[in-house]
């Protein structure tokens, strides 16, 4: 989360070998991050197909730069999906609503199974 969550987009893409999916919650980036962050997905899915997850909630101050980053991500056909939920960007969201929501996330994509 935050900027565990930059950090896990910047780790899990730049080795797509060693991670299969990669999640993101609340990650702490900036909407003129989302071409750079767009590029390193772009390479990472080229050298394997990952699964990518950005999730947020509406009291995020980070939001506006995700949605940035989605719409990059979306522009440039890297395929990924945003989940945007109710909560404020605080530890009890993160570990309430906004970490079971990946963990279950995480947990069915590296079954095969379809995301909830």
């Amino acid at each position: 989360m935050s900027l565990g969550g930059r950090l896990a987009l910047l780790v899990g893409l730049s080795f797509p070998d060693v991670f299969g999916a990669v999640g993101a919650l609340q990650p702490a980036v900036r909407a003129g991050e989302a071409e750079m962050f767009s590029a390193l997905a772009r390479r990472a899915m080229e050298r394997r197909a990952v699964a990518l997850r950005l999730v947020s909630s509406e009291g995020d101050p980070f939001l506006p730069a995700i949605q940035a980053l989605s719409d990059r991500l979306r522009q440039d056909g890297v395929r990924h999906t945003l989940l945007v939920v109710p909560g404020p960007h605080d530890y009890a969201w993160n570990r309430g609503p906004g970490g079971v929501e990946m963990v279950l996330w995480h947990e069915r994509i590296q079954r095969g199974l379809p995301p909830p």
